[in-house]
């Protein structure tokens, strides 16, 4: 028989696997995540998915695990707390606010039930209201928000729903300290604060909720090791898309909500993550997930994810439609020189460095959508399409958003919209975030058609524009989700019209490869695979 005993110390508890290895009970040696190992014994985390895998590896040749005393009652507690979160994840309805839509009164039980949770459910289906429900029905004496561009949009979701308010720490460095030391009940900062204001991390927070918690994803980063130091009793993190390239983002967040767990990074891509050496760059490469189905079940006590098509059946669709463009005989010819002078160099130096392979990429995508950063004496045919196509859905008294990856393309296409004498609101990363508010705000309540031109790094997120009819992207990010989170900003739960998604796509251009790539992808990608993906295509065309 297996054997299953407590190991290790009090800090960092273990478990202890003892097993014949001339015998069927070899099997253990199969599940991974293992500390150390022997030639009759293997130590693993004390992590109640590797207790079920175990276990379930013993069933599958007939034996089972005995785990003695040490271990049964901490099996026992995991057990229930399992239960009663994924419980929580299966219903449809619950009892709460008849405000909210039935899938929303489920997610302010499982924020309330799971403590240390993740409440990931795609953009546009209201993760800020039901956090808000779920701190009114708390009522902790300390919540602090950690958001990104929308932190005064949870001040203005707090007053639109009644909630109790939430102070905003902004403006000058003298005016955040005063509001931090005045020690109010719930207040909104930026992640950037981290770095600067200790008062924020020496503080023992009732409830912390991290809003587009996927900005910790790199556990290398300075604001996400600040994190890690964050008290508090619960802590909610929010977002919809928590893994937007790989297996190995989801680390981070997990190990804010549950640090005795997750301790290992490395530990933890060994059990979830195919990893393959990288021998141009050194080190291992996360190519995909492993053990799927141990990883959603382990997610599952962690997370609640739903989409707009389980929840929301009478939701205007958003419909995409691909505009191809075609570039002027000159533009073209411009284009094709700044592409042979790039692969020239490409094959002079070979294999390229990633931001080598990015700096390239960037620069052919600019001598497609503004090649005057490049010093080509010519404008963008995108541009023109864009205003012909703006023209017509203005004409209609439509509202649309436009999407740029560079701001000499938003700027071009604000300059020209605005020689046209329509309604134009702008905002790039270059505009202090607390001023982008007061921008989407005026072009929401905008009577009659507008344009919303700005760049997905600025507009892309944690905005709510129901009102918009149209989004068009002039160019697209490399990152799939990024795109998915910017058209979203147009297509959220309270959207009573259907909303038209159109792509800029120049052709015989990187545009075209870019858009291949993504496809090929479909969001499991890293940005050294998506600039090398790019150069393979461009070399294999030449």
């Amino acid at each position: 028989m297996i054997h299953g005993l407590l190991d290790g110390t009090a800090s960092h508890p273990q478990l202890r696997i003892t097993f014949d290895p001339n015998s069927p009970e070899r099997v253990v040696m199969q599940v991974p995540g293992r500390v150390k190992s022997g030639p009759n014994w293997i130590t693993f985390p004390r992590d109640f998915t590797i207790v079920r895998m175990l276990d379930y590896a013993a069933k599958a040749v007939n034996l089972e695990v005995s785990w003695n005393y040490g271990v049964l009652p901490w099996l026992a507690e995991e057990s229930v707390r399992y239960r009663e979160t994924v419980e929580v994840t299966k219903k449809t309805d619950t009892i709460g606010d008849p405000r909210l839509h039935p899938y929303q009164r489920v997610g302010v039980e499982f924020l309330r039930v799971g403590e240390r949770v993740l409440l990931a459910d795609a953009p546009g289906l209201g993760k800020t209201v039901q956090a808000l429900m779920a701190l009114a029905y708390e009522k902790p004496k300390r919540t602090l928000i950690i958001s990104t561009g929308a932190k005064w949009n949870w001040r203005r979701e707090a007053a639109k729903w009644d909630f109790e308010p939430i102070e905003v720490a902004d403006g000058e460095r003298h005016m955040r300290y005063k509001l931090l030391r005045s020690h109010p009940p719930r207040v909104a900062i930026n992640y950037h604060m981290l770095l600067t204001y200790p008062e924020i991390l020496q503080t023992k927070w009732d409830i912390i909720i991290a809003d587009e918690v996927h900005h910790l994803k790199n556990h290398q980063t300075n604001w996400t090791k600040k994190s890690y130091t964050l008290k508090s009793e619960q802590f909610w993190g929010l977002t919809g898309t928590p893994l937007m390239n790989n297996v190995d983002e989801i680390w981070s967040p997990l190990h804010l909500l549950d640090p005795h767990r997750f301790t290992s990074y490395w530990r933890f891509l060994d059990q979830y993550a195919i990893l393959e050496e990288n021998y141009a760059y050194g080190g291992k490469e996360v190519k995909g997930p492993k053990n799927v189905y141990w990883l959603n079940q382990l997610l599952a006590q962690y997370m609640l994810r739903r989409t707009k098509s389980e929840v929301l059946e009478q939701l205007p669709p958003m419909i995409p439609k691909t505009i191809d463009v075609e570039l002027s005989d000159e533009h073209l010819a411009l284009y094709r020189k700044v592409k042979k002078n790039l692969l020239a160099e490409i094959k002079e130096f070979g294999l390229l460095p990633s931001d080598n392979a990015a700096t390239l990429a960037i620069r052919l995508r600019q001598a497609v959508s503004c090649p005057q950063v490049l010093g080509l004496p010519i404008k963008s045919a995108k541009t023109k399409v864009a205003v012909d196509l703006l023209e017509e859905l203005i004409a209609n008294g439509q509202k649309t958003i436009v999407f740029g990856y560079f701001r000499a393309t938003c700027e071009d296409l604000r300059d020209l919209a605005t020689a046209k004498n329509w309604p134009v609101y702008f905002t790039t990363g270059e505009v202090e975030r607390r001023h982008r508010d007061p921008t989407i705000e005026a072009f929401k309540a905008h009577e009659g058609p507008a344009v919303l031109v700005g760049t997905i790094g600025a507009l892309g997120e944690a905005w709510d524009i129901p009102q918009a009819n149209n989004v068009i992207f002039m160019e697209k990010s490399w990152v799939p989700s990024d795109n998915e989170q910017a058209w979203q900003r147009a297509h959220r739960a309270s959207t009573e019209h259907q909303i038209m998604v159109y792509s800029l796509v120049a052709r015989k251009t990187t545009d075209v490869h870019q858009e291949n790539v993504l496809a090929q992808k479909e969001g499991n990608i890293t940005e050294v695979l998506f600039w090398h993906e790019m150069m393979r295509s461009l070399l294999e065309e030449g």
